[in-house]
Formats: C-alpha cells, sequence, structure tokens
C-alpha cells in the first residue's frame, strides 16, 4: 500500500488526506451524541419512598406539600405572613420527606459517632445509590475497582451548618467529612470503591441536571464507564427558608401553581435521586434492561440579564436549540416538556415564551406538552432536575402524561395565543402508538446557571433465548441479618403475588438471582408455579426467627468425588443430557447431544460440566484407581470444550485423595483439613452417605426428575455459603421487572441523639454488603484461619479431656453455705466449692450446693470422675446464669452450666499469651465491657488517650451496642470455626471483622486496649502471671504489663507505628507448611522469613511478586501455600523506613527495666533489662522475624506451668499444642480468656469459666471481690 500511496497524484494525495479528515471528524462528532441509557434509578420524595410510589403518586395526581412538621421548625415562633418580617418564613408549608433521622450505619460499616455528625444527605445517597445499582442489575460488590464515576449536585447543608454555628468544642473530624460538599461525593464513591472522576456542583436549582451534563461527557469521554448521578436537598433548618422569603419566593397560599393565573411562588420540596448512566454500547455489565434513552443533554447562562436571579429568555431559547440539534431531533419530534416550572409570575411567563420560540411552528394536531412536579412535591431545589428526570422516565416507560395538578385558568402573562401548547390536567397518552416518545426536561438555576436533558423512550425489548418454562422458579433470597431475610422474603412474596405470566416470573427470578449480591443469611426458594413460591416464601418468612442461623462468612468448600460408578450409564447419559441441555442457555461449547456421543464424555464428566457451569469449583478431588480415566479427561479435552475442565486441574489433579484403600477415616481428615462441607458425588457411591457424617451430601439420582435432585444440591451449596453462577440456569432478563429494594435496618441519628461516650452506641457491624472479600483482617490472622484448623481440633481434644476430668454433673443452686466462693460478671456467677477430700466434697455437694435435692446419682458421678485422686483436696466449680428474680440459675439442667470437678493444686506458674491482630470482630467484648468495671476503666483508658492525642476513636468502632449476650451455646462450635456453620447469630455479633476494624492503624492500637483491659480484669480477680509472652504488636501488651512501658505510651507507640506502617508500600504475606529452617532455599529476592508460627508453619513475608514466584515454586512440589491478608511485609526489612521515626519517638519514652519476665519475639528468651530500655530492640522488633515457636519452646521447658490466652478464642493455644514438647507435658493446661469469633458462649461465662479453674489450680492470689 505504501508503494502505491507513493505513485499517486499531489491531487489523489489531497483526497485521500481529506477522506481520512473526515472520517475523524466524523468519529468524534458521534461521540459528542454516542446515545447514553438510563440503566437504573432510585428516590426518596415527598410522599413517595420509592419509585413506585413516586408513579404511583404522579400518576394519580397527588398533592405532597404539607405544613411544616413540628420537628422541623416551630412554626408559631418563626411564620409570618409579610415576606420582608425580620428572621422569619412567610409560607407554612413545604414538600417534606420522611425519616431523615434515619440510617442504616451498620450495612455500610459507618460508626455511630460518624453517623451522627453526617450529614442525612449523605445517608440517604448511600442507600439510595445502592438500590439503584439494585434496579440497574448492577451488583455492588462487582462494581469495586471500576471506573465508575460520582456526580452529586447539593447545594445545602442544614445539618453541617448547624454544627459548625454550635460550641466549638463539640466539632470533630466527622463534622468536616460528614458534611462537605466534596464528600457527599467522595463518600459514595469511597463506600462503594468506585474509582471514576468523582465531583459535586452547587448551581442552585439545576445542580442535579448540571451533574448529569458532568456524568454524560465523563461517560462519553471514556473517563468512565458507569456513572451515578446524584441530586440530594433537605431542608432541616430556617435559614434559607427565610432568605427566600426575603426575595418574596414563597407562595404565601402555600401552593406551586405552575402557569396557573393564580400562580403566587413555590414552596420548597426535598429529597434524593439517583439515576445510573452508561453508554448503550457498553451499559457496564447491567443485567437489566435500560430504563430510558439519554440523547444529550448540555448547560449554559443567563449572562447578563435583567438581574443576578432573573431568567433569561434567550439563553433558555438558544440551550434548548443546542440539545435538540447535538440529538439530531427537531422540535415536532419532541412530545413533552418537564419544564423548571416554579409558578412564580416572573419565571413562567419567561420560560414559556422560551419554549415558544422553540416550538412555535407546531399545528394544533401536534401541541407541545409541558408540566411541572413542583405542582406534586415542591422545589426540590437542587434534587428538582432529578425529581423531573425521573418522573419524565417513568412517563417514558408507562407512554403516559401525568396529570398536572393545581392548574385551573393559564396564567394571563403566559403568550399562549398562537402557540399550540398544552397543560394536561389528566392522565393521557404520551406518543401514538409505536412511536418513540421523547422528552425534554429543564432546570434552571437562581444564579442563571441552565440545564437541559433529551430523553427518549428505551422502547420494550423482544424477548428472545431459550423457552424457560422447562426450568422451575428458583430464587434465591439473603440479607446481612435475619430480620432483613424475614422482610425480604415478604416482600418477594407480594410482588411475585401481582406478575401476571410466567415468563415474566422467570425474568424476576433471574434478575434477582443474577442481579443482587450475595449475603450471608440465604434462603434458596423453588416452586413450580407462582402460587408455590408464594406460599414458600410467606412460610419462611414467618418462621425465620425461629429458624436455624444460616450466616456464613466465607464460603465453605466443595470437594468433587469421582468414586464409584452408576448401574445404569446409558440412562444416566441420557437424564444429564436433559438436564444439560435445559441449563446450557448461551453458555457451552456446542450441543451437549454431540458432547454426549463422545466415548469420553460419561456421566461422571457430564455432571462435572453441570455443576462446573452452575460454578461450583473443587478445592479437591476424591479417587480411586478406576477413576483415573476420568481424571485424564480434565486435561486432555477437545479443543474450545471448556465446560469439561476445572480451574487449576492439573494441580488439582496432583494433590488428589486417593480412596482406593477405603480408609474413610482418613478422608474425613483431609476433609477436616480442607475445611471441606460438602461432598458433590460425580458417580454413585453409597459408602459416601454412610460414613461422611459431618459433610452435606450431593448424590445425582437418574431415576427421579432431574430438577427433584439439582435443587436440593443447590439449596444445600447455596445456603452454606457457595457461590452459584446462575447464568448456567438464567440469562438476563429481556424484560425489565421490578423486584424489592434490599430493607435497610435504620436507626435514628441526629445531634440531639445522645450517644454515651462509652460505646458510642453504634459501630460498624458488617462490611460484607460492599466487600467481603476485600475485609483485611489484619497482621498474620491467616495462621489461624489457613493453617491452624488442625491445632483447632486438637484444642478441641484437649478441651475435651479437660472436660471429661472434670465429669459435669447436673445441679441446683445454694448459695448459703460458707464453704462456698462466688464472684458474678454480668447475669452469670461462678460458684466454688473447695474440700479436703472427694467424699468430704460429696458430703457437702449433698446438703444441697449445687441443687435444692440431694441427688444419689450425684454421688455416683463424682466417684467415677476421671482423672481425681479422692484423697487429695478436690473442688468443684459451676457457672450459671442467674435469674436475679427468681433467685436462681435461669436452666440448670443446661450441660453448659454443670459443675466441673478438679483436684486443687498449689506451686504452678501461670504463663499469659497475649495475641496479635487477626481474630478480632465486631463488638468483641462488649459484655465484659458493660459488666465489668476493671476491664471497661482499663480500655476507656486506652481509647481516651487516643483519641485526646491522636483523633482515633477505637471504641465507636468495636462496640455495637446492647445485646442478647447472655445466651449461651456450646463452649466451642467447631463447624463454625471450620466455615461450616453460620457466621453471624443473632444477639450474638458474631460477624467477620470489617474493613474499619482490620485496617493496621486502626486494629494494632484496638487490639492492645483489649488485651491490656484483659489483663486489669484478671488482675483484679486475683490472677497475676508469671512469665509473659505476645504475639508479634502482643509483646507491646505483655511489656506493658511487665512494667517496660506505661500503658499511655505503650497504646501510643502501637498506634504511631502503625500509622508509619500504612504509609509504606504495600507487601504481603505466604503461609507455608514448613517448618522455618525448610524454607532457605526460598528466601532472597524480596522474601523474607517473618513469623516462625509452629513447628510445620513459618509465613514468609516480602513484595507481592517475588511470593507469587515463591508459591509457583512451591506448587511445582506439590506443596500449597496460601497468600495471607495483609498489605505489608511486616515483620521483614521491607519495614525498615519505620524503624527511625520508631525510635525518636521511643528516645523519648521512660522505659523501664521488666518485673516479670517478658519472652522476646527476636530470641526466643526473655528480654534483658538493656533491651527493654532499648528503643532499638522495638525498631528490630518491627522488622525481624518473630520466633514465637522458639518463645513456646522456652516456655515448656519450664516445669508446672498453665498457659492463658489474653485476646479473643484460643489462636495462641492452638500453637502450644502444635510444638513437640506439649505432648511429653500433658499436665499443662491451655485456658482462654474470651470467645473467639466462631464460639456461641457469652464472654462473661467464658471468663467465669476459666476462672473457676485457675482458682482450682492454684493461681488466684488472694479473694475473688
Amino acid at each position: 500500500m505504501q508503494n502505491e500511496v507513493s505513485t499517486f497524484t499531489p491531487l489523489q494525495k489531497a483526497a485521500i488526506a481529506l477522506r481520512n479528515a473526515e472520517r475523524r471528524i466524523k468519529k468524534l462528532e458521534d461521540a459528542a451524541i454516542e446515545p447514553l441509557e438510563v440503566l437504573g434509578m432510585a428516590c426518596r420524595f415527598p410522599g413517595a419512598s420509592s419509585v413506585e410510589a413516586y408513579a404511583k403518586l404522579l400518576r394519580e395526581g397527588v398533592d405532597a406539600v404539607t405544613e411544616t412538621p413540628v420537628e422541623r421548625w416551630d412554626l408559631a415562633e418563626i411564620y409570618d405572613p409579610n415576606p420582608n418580617a425580620s428572621g422569619k418564613i412567610n409560607t407554612r408549608y413545604g414538600g417534606f420527606i420522611d425519616g431523615v433521622d434515619e440510617f442504616d450505619a451498620a450495612f455500610f460499616g459507618i460508626s455511630a459517632l460518624e453517623a451522627k455528625l453526617m450529614d442525612p444527605q449523605q445517608r440517604l445517597a448511600l442507600q439510595l445509590v445502592w438500590h439503584a445499582l439494585e434496579d440497574s442489575g448492577l451488583r455492588p460488590d462487582r462494581l469495586r475497582g471500576s471506573r465508575t464515576g460520582v456526580f452529586v449536585g447539593i447545594t445545602q447543608n442544614d445539618y453541617g451548618m448547624e454544627q459548625l454555628a454550635g460550641p466549638r468544642e463539640d466539632i470533630r473530624a466527622y463534622s468536616g467529612t460528614g458534611n462537605g460538599f466534596c464528600f457527599a461525593a467522595g463518600r459514595i464513591a469511597f463506600q462503594f470503591g468506585f474509582n471514576g472522576p468523582v465531583s459535586a456542583v452547587d448551581t442552585a436549582c439545576s445542580s442535579s441536571l448540571v451533574a448529569m451534563n458532568q456524568a454524560c461527557s465523563a461517560l462519553r469521554s471514556r473517563e468512565c464507564d458507569l456513572a451515578v448521578v446524584v441530586g440530594m436537598q433537605l431542608n432541616l433548618t430556617p435559614p434559607m427558608q427565610i432568605f427566600l422569603s426575603r426575595t418574596q419566593s414563597f407562595s404565601p397560599t402555600g401552593r406551586c401553581r405552575a402557569f396557573d393565573a393564580d400562580s403566587d411562588g413555590f414552596v420548597l420540596g426535598e429529597g434524593v435521586g439517583v439515576v445510573i448512566l452508561g453508554r448503550s454500547a457498553d451499559n457496564g455489565g447491567s443485567l437489566s434492561p435500560p430504563r430510558a434513552r439519554l440523547l444529550n443533554c448540555g448547560v449554559n447562562h443567563d449572562g447578563p440579564a435583567s438581574g443576578l436571579t432573573v431568567p433569561n429568555q434567550n439563553a433558555q431559547e438558544s440551550l434548548i436549540r443546542d440539545v435538540l440539534k447535538r440529538s439530531k431531533r427537531s422540535p415536532d419530534d419532541v412530545n413533552y416538556v418537564e419544564t423548571h416550572g416554579t409558578g412564580t409570575q416572573l419565571g413562567d411567563p419567561i420560560e414559556v415564551s422560551g419554549l415558544r420560540g422553540i416550538f412555535g411552528s407546531r399545528s394544533e394536531k401536534n401541541p407541545l406538552m409541558i408540566g411541572s412536579v413542583k405542582a406534586n412535591i415542591g422545589h426540590l431545589s437542587a434534587a428538582a432536575g432529578m425529581a423531573s428526570v425521573i418522573k419524565a422516565i417513568l412517563m417514558l416507560e408507562e407512554n403516559k402524561i401525568f396529570p398536572q395538578i393545581n392548574f385551573k385558568e393559564p396564567n394571563p402573562k403566559i403568550p399562549w395565543k398562537g402557540f399550540s401548547v398544552n397543560v394536561s390536567t389528566t392522565l393521557q397518552d404520551l406518543a401514538p402508538e409505536n412511536a418513540i416518545p421523547l422528552i425534554g426536561v429543564s432546570s434552571f438555576g437562581l444564579s442563571g446557571t441552565n440545564a437541559h436533558v433529551l430523553l427518549e423512550s428505551a422502547g420494550i425489548p423482544e424477548a428472545s433465548g431459550n423457552d424457560p418454562n422447562e426450568i422451575p422458579f428458583v430464587l434465591a433470597v439473603c440479607a446481612s441479618d435475619l430480620p432483613a431475610l424475614a422482610r425480604l422474603l415478604e416482600s418477594h412474596a407480594t410482588q411475585i403475588q401481582d406478575l401476571t405470566d410466567s415468563s415474566r416470573l422467570h425474568a424476576y427470578c433471574a434478575l434477582n438471582n443474577l442481579g443482587r449480591q450475595a449475603f450471608s443469611n440465604r434462603l434458596l426458594i423453588s416452586g413450580r408455579s407462582k402460587e408455590e413460591l408464594v406460599e414458600q416464601l410467606r412460610k419462611h418468612a414467618a418462621e425465620i426467627i425461629d429458624a436455624s442461623p444460616r450466616a456464613r462468612s466465607r464460603a465453605s468448600n466443595v470437594a468433587f468425588s469421582l468414586v464409584g460408578r452408576f448401574e445404569n450409564e446409558f440412562a444416566s447419559k441420557e437424564r444429564l443430557q436433559q438436564l444439560l441441555c435445559t441449563t446450557q442457555g448461551e453458555r457451552g461449547a456446542g450441543p451437549p447431544a454431540e458432547r454426549a456421543d463422545k466415548s469420553s464424555d460419561t456421566s461422571t464428566i457430564m455432571l462435572l460440566s453441570l455443576w462446573r457451569r452452575l460454578g461450583i469449583e473443587p478445592v479437591l478431588l476424591i479417587i480411586d484407581e478406576t477413576s483415573r480415566y476420568s481424571l485424564a479427561s480434565l486435561v486432555s479435552k477437545p479443543e474450545g470444550d471448556e465446560q469439561n475442565v476445572l480451574e487449576d486441574s492439573e494441580a488439582l489433579i496432583a494433590s488428589a485423595f486417593d480412596l482406593s484403600d477405603g480408609d474413610f477415616h482418613r478422608l474425613t481428615s483431609e476433609l477436616d483439613r480442607q475445611k471441606v462441607d460438602t461432598v458433590v458425588l460425580l458417580a454413585e457411591d453409597d459408602r459416601f452417605t454412610g460414613e461422611l457424617r459431618h459433610q452435606n451430601i450431593c448424590t445425582f439420582n437418574a431415576s427421579s426428575d432431574l430438577w427433584e435432585w439439582l435443587l436440593p444440591a443447590l439449596r444445600t451449596l447455596y445456603e452454606s455459603g457457595q457461590h452459584i453462577d446462575w447464568s448456567g440456569i438464567y440469562q438476563p432478563p429481556h424484560r425489565r421487572v421490578s423486584i424489592p429494594s434490599y430493607p435497610f435496618a435504620t436507626t435514628r441519628y441526629w445531634l440531639d441523639n445522645s450517644i454515651p461516650e462509652a460505646t458510642k452506641d453504634k459501630a460498624p457491624a458488617s462490611r460484607e454488603a460492599m466487600d467481603t472479600s476485600a475485609s483485611l483482617h489484619g497482621l498474620f490472622s491467616e495462621q489461624w484461619k489457613e493453617l491452624g484448623e488442625q491445632a483447632a481440633r486438637m484444642a478441641d481434644t484437649q478441651f475435651a479431656t479437660l472436660r471429661e476430668r472434670l465429669s459435669p454433673m447436673a445441679t441446683g443452686p445454694n448459695e448459703g453455705r460458707s464453704s462456698t466462693q462466688s464472684y458474678a460478671c454480668g447475669s452469670w456467677r461462678l460458684t466454688l466449692v473447695k474440700s479436703n477430700n472427694l467424699s468430704d466434697l460429696t458430703d457437702q455437694l449433698k446438703t444441697g450446693v449445687f441443687e435444692p435435692n440431694p441427688n444419689e446419682e450425684l454421688v455416683k458421678a463424682i466417684s467415677a470422675t476421671a482423672g481425681l485422686n479422692p484423697s487429695e483436696p478436690v473442688g468443684a466449680a459451676v457457672t450459671r446464669e442467674w435469674n436475679d428474680v427468681a433467685g436462681g440459675p435461669k436452666d440448670a439442667s443446661r450441660k453448659d452450666q454443670s459443675p466441673r470437678f478438679l483436684n486443687i493444686q498449689s506451686g504452678r506458674k501461670l504463663a499469659m499469651m497475649f495475641a496479635g491482630v487477626g481474630d478480632q470482630y465486631n463488638n468483641m467484648g462488649f459484655g465484659l465491657y458493660t459488666s465489668d468495671d476493671a476491664f471497661r476503666v482499663a480500655f476507656d483508658r486506652c481509647a481516651s488517650h487516643l483519641e485526646a492525642r491522636l483523633d482515633l476513636d477505637i471504641r465507636s468502632r468495636l462496640f455495637t451496642g446492647p445485646q442478647n449476650v447472655s445466651e449461651s451455646g456450646p463452649a466451642i462450635d467447631l463447624r463454625a470455626m471450620l466455615g461450616r456453620s453460620e457466621a453471624s447469630v443473632t444477639g450474638q455479633g458474631r460477624t467477620a471483622p470489617i474493613d474499619e476494624l482490620a485496617s493496621t492503624e486502626v486494629v494494632q492500637p484496638l487490639m492492645f486496649a483489649f488485651g491490656y483491659a484483659l489483663a486489669m480484669m484478671w488482675k483484679r480477680v486475683g490472677i497475676r502471671p508469671d512469665l509473659l509472652i505476645g504475639y508479634s504488636v502482643g509483646e507491646y501488651v505483655a511489656a506493658c504489663l511487665a512494667g517496660i512501658f506505661s500503658p499511655e505510651d505503650a497504646v501510643e507507640t502501637v498506634a504511631r507505628r502503625a500509622r508509619w506502617i500504612a504509609e509504606l508500600p504495600r507487601g504481603g504475606l505466604l503461609a507455608v507448611p514448613l517448618n522455618h529452617s525448610e524454607c532457605s532455599d526460598l528466601l532472597g529476592n524480596g522474601v523474607f522469613i517473618g513469623i516462625a508460627t509452629a513447628q510445620k508453619q513459618t509465613i514468609l513475608s516480602g513484595d507481592l511478586d517475588s511470593l507469587r514466584k515463591v508459591q509457583d515454586v512451591l506448587k511445582n512440589r506439590k506443596i500449597v501455600a496460601r497468600e495471607l491478608p495483609g498489605d505489608h511485609a511486616y515483620h521483614s526489612p521491607l519495614l525498615e523506613p519505620v524503624c527511625r521515626p520508631l525510635e525518636e519517638w521511643l528516645a523519648s519514652l521512660p522505659l523501664q527495666a521488666p518485673q516479670v519476665p517478658v519472652v522476646s519475639n527476636l530470641s526466643g528468651k526473655p528480654i534483658t533489662d538493656a533491651e527493654a530500655c532499648d528503643p532499638r530492640y522495638w525498631s528490630k522488633h518491627t522488622c525481624s522475624t518473630v520466633k514465637f515457636n522458639d518463645g513456646l519452646d522456652y516456655l515448656l521447658q519450664q516445669t508446672n506451668v498453665d498457659f492463658i490466652e489474653v485476646g479473643p478464642g484460643r489462636s495462641l493455644g492452638s500453637f502450644i499444642m502444635q510444638h513437640p514438647k506439649f505432648s511429653s507435658v500433658s499436665a499443662n493446661h491451655v485456658l482462654n480468656s474470651v470467645r473467639g469469633r466462631w464460639e456461641n458462649s457469652p464472654d462473661e461465662k467464658v471468663f467465669l469459666d476459666t476462672l473457676g479453674i485457675l482458682d482450682l489450680l492454684g493461681h488466684r492470689q488472694g479473694n475473688v471481690d
């Protein structure tokens, strides 16, 4: 081509250049008019809490203007009909929305204090953005990190002004971040994880349409792929009302009468509206058809008009002409204009005159229809344009013009004569049938900024795809808590009841399953008919309170078994082929019938294809000798047939579990190790259902109805937390359907709502609505989650042995004997009884210490107690929940409230182990905080210091407020620890940690405060350590207890250190199931040993790329290494930049020699006096390997040492039990202070249980007070 061009004449070359230039110009012109789509929307306007309610209000011509509510301002004090009266308002009316003081802070992970100080406009916007995304068929979690922009129109902030006008000492950091206009937009992007352009604009009444114009420009210039446009306005205080009164804008009669002869002004309204925009060619992944098309929009200014606030007819006319021209539409194409229409004697005539200049040539048969929503809901100022746009979209969808209320006689000042324009006061058609209606929307700002938008009907897409009639109705319903789940079930039932045909119901199920974010509380509801589905929804909604909690913090794992065979291979293949045809949709590689004829496509492979299509990925394959042929099919596949291939198939095959020997006991251990909750059988083998009693088994039955087989399996997987790829069953709906919005659980947050300093009422409770996968569990948390399950089983065995040694017995109350001691914590009471020998203890118990009536079985049970020496001193301890009114235990028959027996001992040492971070959870220790003064005072001591010195509020981030913490369950919920039961239990506050709790800057000082408070609580009841050790940052708590630091210096040091770490470049952590000595060849090139945790567990630390290379090396060696959550290379030289500022800070502190031995993370031996006082020791502690296993080795060499973990759960205890020396010193006891994240027992009970054992082991010094 180059040679050909060189032979062209100059004229030909010029022609080619001109043609190329024309193409480029056309491309630019096309980009400027590229159609956009309204993907979804949500709103709260006067008289309408949803889009559906808003449509009903407009359709029925409702006037939502009311007298000002008493909670806004006192009309008796501030109302005066004279608009010139100083400091008064000349109208009693407005458009108001309910519940402006309510917000679901927990859902968004926002603390109570921040929620209280946050502008309610921001709070409403967060919830409505969520609803608008739902309406768009867009899952919020899948938009994190996306190029989504946020464009907010906002002009007023009464809430922030009220705070700034108050006492200066009441102004907090949240007073700024909660109320600045920039934060109104930035907070949305922050909460949802959007990375596109973000801005807030104030052009008064045109703000939201100007924001929409910015969004359109950003979409067309490819600055973003989706745009969230928000208009917000709340009228909370009188000043803006007074200003508008003085400008004589308000209607003295309290009604907006747009275009009417009696028009005398407007009244203000309020509300928040949200629309989601995308490009027509690329709608950002929306699963729902668009609601409308946005052809174009534009903005200009009045310029030198008659006055700053006087409209300019020429500017308005010019703007609308320009938008029509750029949209390539003529004035005759427009069916309706939603005007600014304020109902003023000045504004309405100017606006209609401008419209006449554009549309004046229309015939009487094609009149221009106009209207203004301000008559219905008032003038929403910054949100006015959004209210108009949403009204226009609803009219386009219904092809109806909503009636204009408050219009009786045309305003004579408006030039009606000779202008074919109508104001409809009744509901009528918008456009002829089969025509595409077009609506223009205007908003004109008080300061002169004008905006206009042109919207077109999206039409009704033609249905396509497979006929879904063979598929049952399947609805996946989930919520972040059980009450919300119940409300959502009932909402689904109500909405489905109104659907008229099965295809719409299938579309409803498809949109719900494909487009809704998954939460932890789940139910899979199915039915063959609408009636059956509604019945099941209402049944579960009614029973939800009594149903088993279904919460999961993360999905449990799945194993595939290829062991066995099908009795009738031909029949199984035939039935599976039918099911594959039904679920195939547009997925897969060719017709399933073709694949079914291939010899390699056995029923096993077809089942594998089905489960893969549904998104189920195993972590383990179970095979035997005869199934190796099937294994070969996973890697040698027909070209293009991806459905038969497992992700990481080679690695899975290499690590497959061989069941050829039939050893199900060994298989059970492996399933537990890999946290497998469900085994999916890809062949028939009855042994699995008989041998595996703790796993769900999904079998295939060729003789049953295929959906009757598949649905229970899907239900098991979905409700256990598995991700289901519903696109294996459903295609995105081709018709728009409405499904219920998420039912937020709102609580009142207002400036007059006092939040106690101790708890701040409501702290973040759940971040899973936003992105559970992004949660940072903190420094080295995964050593417990990923590799500690084996230790958890060891811990459970140890505690089971201890429980057997203590022989639980049912008893009753008697607190009156002098030989007993008692200690109360909250509603729980510990009772201790001690005697010189078992016989005396038996006699004493028979008199009714533990039960009203002596029981001979009690004597037999104590005599049979394993491990007791009957001639040695013996004691009994019981912790029971007490009923102060009845004067006795609430349920003395419960096993977890039965007495425990132990020989009394003395001369033993106690080692306190202080946890690092990673096992924290919301509301951790709340029961102790509210019931124990020592704990509360110590925690507040740290928290108050952090708040005063560093403006860090750890209380509001940890505590979620009062709970039913007295309910008790099993002492250890092992299934929950292994991810097999629920992550959240109503009343227990048991939730996965959220981002705010897990961030380094927050969690490290928080865990220090928590550990210190627990230690002070133990000290108060006479438990004092002989030895101290901490895990990572836990060493600072140990050092504080030993007297090296003061509590204030220690917690501030931890907080400053954490902030310095957070400023460093990112790094990562890799858990390796090897001894640290076996990792030497993996080190170098930015990889270091971060923690030598246990005998066969090492955590590598370094930069991410290097760690992933190490992971690949280990994978080739058939060693599974896992990346741990953590965004820095902790305890490695990569943290050395922290050393200098840390040393300079420590040099200013009065460090002291330890008064109690502290086992060092650096040496595995006690810290010397010189080390303790040397700032370089503590900086080295930050960037050097933690030798925790060496420290345990030192402690286990001591004689008669018991261990107590001071922190949540018993992670550190599990590391002790993994140590080889532990089995040789079985006399050691390993106890915990409070419950772990997955345990049911209230903290008060766990603490008292452990206190009772420590007392009997001789560790309590002095009397229990």
